[in-house]
C-alpha cells in the first residue's frame, strides 16, 4: 500500500505528456487466485494485492499490473512433489 502511494505520488510529479510511460508492477501470489489450503491469512493479503490492481487500474493515466508466481524453490533441489498444501 505504501508503495503503491508513493509511486502515485511522483507519477503525479511527472510532467504530463504521450511519450512518458507510467507503470506500477506489484507482487502479488497465485494464492490470490486459488485456493490454498492452511494460510488464509497469506491468501487473503494476496487477494488484496489484486483489488489494488483492479482499482489503481481504474484511475486512468498509467498501467497497473501483477506478477504472480506460485512455488518458487529457495534452494537447488528443494522442490518436492506434493500437493499445493505441501508448498505453502
Amino acid at each position: 500500500m505504501y508503495t503503491a502511494k508513493l509511486a502515485l505520488h511522483y507519477f503525479n510529479k511527472q510532467r504530463d505528456d504521450r511519450e512518458r510511460d507510467r507503470c506500477l508492477i506489484l507482487k502479488s501470489s497465485l494464492a490470490g487466485y486459488i485456493d490454498v489450503v492452511g494460510v488464509p491469512l497469506y491468501q487473503a493479503a494476496k487477494y488484496g494485492v489484486r483489488g489494488l490492481m483492479h482499482n489503481l487500474r481504474r484511475l486512468g493515466y498509467l498501467r497497473v499490473n501483477v506478477i504472480a508466481p506460485w512455488y518458487v524453490a529457495r534452494y537447488p533441489g528443494s522442490i518436492t512433489r506434493g500437493t499445493s498444501a505441501d508448498h505453502a
